[in-house]
């Protein structure tokens, strides 16, 4: 389970750091349907090293996990 306050280092490279800022759900409407409706988490992290350091971006949880390890996870 992916906590607030949790440090994580990207895998591809490990001199990426980030802070998970929140965890939600979104709401996905499909335009052509209006009653079709998903639930898609989402993880909201902020940059603390490399190029994007200080900006904030949400991802899928889905790819979240694919692309991210945490290193201080204390559950």
């Amino acid at each position: 389970m992916i906590k607030q306050g949790v440090l994580v280092q990207y895998k591809t490279d490990i001199s990426v750091l980030a802070e998970v800022v929140m965890t939600y759900d979104k709401m996905d409407v499909d335009p052509d349907c209006n009653e079709s409706v998903a639930i898609v988490g989402m993880v909201k992290i902020i940059y603390l090293t490399g190029p994007d350091q200080g900006n904030s971006r949400s991802i899928r949880r889905r790819n979240f996990t694919h692309f991210w390890k945490a290193i201080n996870n204390d559950s």
